[in-house]
């Protein structure tokens, strides 16, 4: 077992509130906070320690806010610094997401309809830790807590192809999530944190049940486990944390000393009037009736910048769409398609198009999968205008199934879609194979002026034809292995 000796480098991270249309976490600021007092308090060096999170009033603490740009400068600072006997350990309180079957965090900065430039690829942090010399490196991530958007199809519970990213940790590395495929992370009215990192902290903070001279990371894991599952079962829920590990060693994490007791706090909205950042320690029903309060005073708004260093009021409504502009975005985004089709490259696959109609007229089957897709996300606007196109997808390859891309760019009151969908076409087919995954449907959601910008339109565009083209490809895989199979017999 390894000594409590070695350096440790401590970024914790808790993002309650968002410059985007994207849910409050009231208790993320809560759990950060409190782990840094614990871990504090247990001995670790404040000078290592890097908390990230909105108004902490602590001066030593040299990056603050939790934006992109600050949480991958802390990363590159610690990478740079830790040697080979310090352990790296990093902690995130806030939104986990799936985007395209890849990991995402949420950043303060994040914007929904840019996730992919402005949200953390946690494949890339990732990455960035290895880089460290540190040979024990430790994520625990309380993520995936609640629905994050409306009329967002992205979905914030764990899914299987997230929690199978997180099984896979590179050697010296360790994981523990706050949950496992399709759960979320709960919170506590009671205890103002989340469930999972209210019983890490508790964990580390008193030693509960474990009578040993130091607490190891195994008997944390183990404690936080157990009681998360009780709690969350005693209450009809399910949340099941899961842990990985390739560490060299059991890793100890603190003495098992009774230690004061951390004080919790509910964080505040932004008061724009005062610079110094306020904290209360209040009840939920007072907590809303403060938010309330709050945001019914106009004169505290005020200019904040983004990611993209724009300005904008804080909680302003979003810009009206010109109804006499649709053709104008429309022919930019057709730009944009088109200039894609014309550089696309594979050995196998072309791609081709046919001239924008309406999308009832490319198809009625797709143009009712279309108006059931609306109908199940509940948008009260009314649809202003439409034009859909069909993109072919050619085989080189004589076995392999043919289909089409449906895009529909679609103009509401205040913000304009690309709702795309990729049919598998069984009628072109021989035999009785079905792919898995027949039908892929998905949406992204745009509003002035990011519809205006051509380097973010092509990257969207981009990520949409790359998602119909890995579909397509699996198609043609699971394809194969069915005609093989069937051969075999």
């Amino acid at each position: 077992m390894m000594e409590f000796t070695q350096n440790r480098y401590i970024i914790l991270i808790g993002i309650p509130e968002y410059h985007d249309d994207i849910k409050r976490l009231p208790y993320a600021a809560n759990d950060a906070y409190r782990l840094y007092t614990v871990l504090k308090n247990c001995g670790y060096v404040e000078e290592k320690m890097f908390l990230l999170t909105q108004n902490i009033d602590n001066h030593s603490i040299i990056f603050n806010p939790p934006t992109l740009k600050n949480i991958f400068d802390v990363i590159h600072l610690v990478v740079k610094e830790a040697r080979p006997s310090d352990i790296i350990l990093f902690y995130y309180a806030g939104y986990g997401v799936d985007i395209f079957k890849r990991p995402y965090l949420l950043t303060q900065d994040t914007q929904l309809d840019f996730l992919l430039s402005t949200a953390i690829d946690l494949s890339d942090l990732l990455k960035r830790l290895q880089q460290a010399k540190a040979q024990r490196i430790i994520q625990i991530l309380d993520i995936c807590r609640s629905h994050f958007a409306e009329n967002r199809t992205l979905n914030s519970k764990m899914t299987s192809e997230f929690q199978e990213f997180l099984t896979q940790p590179a050697n010296g590395h360790a994981t523990f999530c706050s949950c496992s495929a399709n759960e979320f992370a709960h919170e506590s009215v009671e205890y103002k944190q989340g469930i999972f990192s209210y019983y890490l902290n508790n964990a580390l903070e008193q030693g509960v049940g474990i009578q040993d001279e130091f607490i190891t990371l195994d008997q944390v894991v183990e404690y936080v486990k157990n009681n998360v599952m009780e709690w969350t079962y005693k209450r009809k829920l399910k949340q099941t944390p899961f842990y990985i590990s390739k560490l060299p060693d059991t890793l100890i994490l603190c003495k098992n000393v009774n230690k004061k007791q951390a004080i919790d706090f509910v964080h505040k909205s932004h008061n724009f009037r005062k610079p110094e950042p306020d904290y209360i320690q209040t009840d939920i029903e007072q907590e809303t009736e403060f938010d309330t309060a709050v945001n019914s005073i106009s004169n505290r708004q005020a200019e904040i910048n983004t990611f993209y260093n724009k300005k904008i009021l804080n909680k302003r409504l979003p810009d009206k769409v010109n109804v006499n502009q649709f053709d104008e975005i429309y022919e930019l985004l057709l730009k944009n398609i088109d200039s894609y089709i014309r550089d696309f490259s594979h050995p196998f696959i072309t791609i081709y198009r046919t001239e924008p109609v309406e999308l009832k007229v490319l198809s009625y089957f797709i143009n009712q999968v279309f108006e059931q897709f609306i109908n199940n996300i509940n948008i009260n606007e009314p649809i202003k205008d439409t034009k859909a196109i069909q993109i072919f997808f050619k085989n080189a390859e004589s076995n392999a199934p043919e289909t089409s891309l449906y895009l529909n760019i679609v103009q509401f009151s205040n913000f304009y879609w690309i709702w795309y969908c990729l049919p598998f076409e069984t009628l072109r087919m021989q035999g009785d194979f079905v792919p898995s995954n027949p039908l892929k449907i998905d949406y992204i959601s745009l509003r002035p002026p990011f519809i205006y910008n051509t380097e973010k339109l092509n990257l969207l565009i981009s990520d949409i034809f790359r998602d119909c083209t890995e579909t397509l490809i699996d198609w043609t895989q699971q394809l194969h292995e069915f005609q093989f199979s069937k051969n075999k017999k």
